[in-house]
């Protein structure tokens, strides 16, 4: 890809550093507190006046990422965002779709909070 100029974001995980495709990006907001839903790896917040569905890419972060996923917003926590804008040779591109999938797998017991938590 090398010359190619794409939009998007730099993100920041305890994973790594990863690119969001500004198809999906569509705003960053501080890091809200997160409800998290009993049975779920996903939490929800308030986010902008609407309660969105939060998926945790980490324990710690600055910001939170609102992203377009199959027509619906989601935020996603546990990121910095670095940079973002047009972005020359992109990182590895973050799967949405991947993670989300992955959270809507039934979680481990050990990984059902017992109710809301603060924002890493």
């Amino acid at each position: 890809m090398s010359g190619d100029r794409l939009g998007g974001a730099v993100i920041e995980t305890e994973r790594g550093r990863f690119f969001v495709a500004g198809t999906q990006a569509r705003f960053v907001v501080a890091p809200a507190r997160v409800t998290k839903v009993p049975g779920s790896r996903l939490g929800l917040a308030l986010i902008d006046g609407r309660v969105l569905s939060v998926l945790s890419l980490g324990k710690k972060g600055a910001h939170m990422l609102v992203c377009e996923l199959g027509g619906q917003l989601i935020a996603l926590s546990g990121l910095t965002v670095l940079r973002t804008g047009e972005i020359g040779d992109p990182l590895e591109t973050l799967d949405l779709m991947r993670c989300f999938q992955v959270a809507m797998s039934p979680a481990p017991p050990e990984a059902v909070s017992q109710g809301p938590h603060e924002p890493g």
